[in-house]
């Protein structure tokens, strides 16, 4: 594997975790509230107020 796939691999990784753990949390609630729970299980709460992460996290949702 090269540095590009490794790094492919490692993001995937990452989005699996944040869909899992939406998955796991997602009650209905907003999504403002649903983005803290996750920092908070994923133990990173300086995404709170990351408008990325956010996104990902409402992408994550199931519909």
């Amino acid at each position: 594997m090269n540095i590009r796939q490794i790094k492919i691999a490692e993001g995937k990784e990452i989005v699996n975790i944040i869909e899992k753990t939406v998955n796991e949390n997602d009650k209905g609630q907003e999504n403002k509230a649903l983005v803290d729970s996750v920092c908070e299980r994923l133990n990173m709460p300086f995404l709170k107020t990351n408008p990325l992460f956010a996104r990902t996290v409402e992408a994550c949702r199931k519909e």
